[in-house]
């Protein structure tokens, strides 16, 4: 897959802590996954938008 260079503007609490956890050489690919996890993937394994989630919550919460 193609790569393309941007820049991207983090909050000093949210580069430290991706620097601890990831590394600064495997930041970008965490960038990427977290990215690809939240835009690309909308669906659950149910089928249900990830959007819907406080209504089923909430529809939850009423039927107990």
């Amino acid at each position: 897959m193609k790569t393309i260079k941007t820049t991207l503007l983090l909050r000093e609490d949210v580069h430290e802590r991706m620097k601890q956890q990831f590394g600064k050489r495997q930041m970008s690919e965490a960038v990427n996954s977290i990215l690809f996890n939240e835009l690309v993937k909308t669906k659950s394994l149910f089928g249900i938008d990830k959007g819907m989630k406080p209504f089923v919550r909430e529809h939850k919460e009423r039927t107990l």
